[in-house]
């Protein structure tokens, strides 16, 4: 009879009788195995999936290649380690039905496809979860569900290395608002006018003095204040007052 030993939902050593026979030795993630005193070392991808498999001394044991869904495509050795498709996030091949055991159900691989349907009955936002039974939103080479209740983004880590810099570079120096139109006396921010008073100048969110704006909830004021110039006297208005006068 074999024993299993977990630690929460993972496997951490198997025993028959008085005899271990298999030893995982967990980091964070499931990363080897010692098997009556045989290490083996696991190497895998970006999605968890372990590609090589080495002994304590370095030497290849066994390497896999996989399709999309997680079938095996292409082995060379043949010696069986149970952690292969995803097996650092815990997928684990239990050898007799060709499933594999995912936290809360079991994964086929042949077909991609969960054996127990989902408890959660899916959103009409993310159309695909609306399939009970499928692995990952029919995804799984981002995706993974290592409790085989709820997916994760495993790239997301890649992609926020690689916007990182830009976007903190954006955050330390945010852009300046963009313009909006001119002021009542048709000029743009930055130039002088004489009508105005002073330089065309923007509220913070890039409308122009003398304009309204919507969040400022008022006229953009010009800065410096102006002063209304006087209107400048036409020929008629001055023989006007000339006449009032006399």
């Amino acid at each position: 009879m074999r024993y299993f030993y977990y630690d929460g939902g993972r496997i951490i050593a198997e025993r028959e009788g008085n005899s271990w026979v298999v030893r995982y030795l967990l980091g964070l993630k499931s990363c080897s195995q010692v098997v009556s005193g045989q290490v083996r070392v696991y190497h895998a991808d970006r999605l968890g999936s372990v590609r090589w498999v080495t002994d304590g001394s370095g030497n290849l044991v066994v390497s896999y290649v996989y399709e999309g869904f997680g079938k095996i495509v292409g082995q060379d050795g043949s010696e069986f380690v149970p952690y292969r498709f995803c097996g650092l996030w815990g997928y684990r091949n239990d050898g007799d039905a060709g499933l594999l055991h995912v936290g809360a159900r079991y994964y086929e691989v042949e077909t991609g496809r969960w054996v127990q349907k989902d408890k959660w009955l899916g959103s009409i936002v993310t159309s695909q979860s609306l399939n009970r039974y499928a692995y990952c939103m029919m995804n799984p080479v981002i995706l993974v569900d290592s409790l085989g209740t709820w997916w994760i983004l495993v790239v997301a880590a890649i992609a926020a290395l690689v916007l990182l810099p830009g976007y903190s570079e954006q955050q330390q120096t945010p852009p300046e608002p963009p313009w909006s139109g001119t002021c009542p006396h048709r000029r743009r921010p930055g130039e002088h006018c004489s009508d105005c008073g002073g330089m065309v100048k923007t509220c913070p969110h890039g409308v122009c003095s003398g304009q309204f704006c919507n969040q400022c909830q008022g006229t953009v004021p010009h800065d410096p204040s102006p002063v209304e110039p006087p209107k400048k006297l036409t020929s008629l208005s001055q023989s006007a007052i000339s006449e009032s006068l006399l």
